[in-house]
């Protein structure tokens, strides 16, 4: 038996003038690390509202940042969720970058962990 999941997912967004989603889902529980993290990092000249969702849509967490850098760290090793998600909302922002990264059941990379600990 041949098992995949996306325990992870993350991208570099230029355009930050529209929404965008990451999500990441957990493997069976006996491959899962049982971690869930979500990172946002960057710089906007504006404000948006960035959603971290989890549990389905049971755990939600918002946060509203910029203008200026942005540095979002939520998550842990043991939060044990089958799925976690970052949604992103522009406000007043139209121009800035950002980096998002989001983790289900799966341990964090060495970017993300500098990140994450900072």
């Amino acid at each position: 038996m041949f098992f995949s999941s996306r325990g992870h997912e993350s991208g570099r967004f230029n355009d930050v003038s529209g929404p965008f989603e990451l999500s990441a889902y957990a493997p069976p529980l006996i491959w899962s690390s049982g971690s869930a993290y979500a990172i946002v990092e960057g710089h906007l000249d504006g404000s948006a509202k960035i959603r971290v969702i989890g549990n389905h849509n049971r755990d939600v967490q918002e946060f509203k940042v910029g203008p200026g850098n942005v540095l979002v760290r939520v998550g842990g090793p043991e939060h044990w969720v089958d799925d976690y998600h970052i949604q992103f909302q522009p406000i007043s922002t139209t121009n800035g970058h950002l980096y998002a990264s989001v983790y289900c059941g799966e341990n964090l990379s060495e970017e993300d962990r500098e990140i994450y600990h900072r």
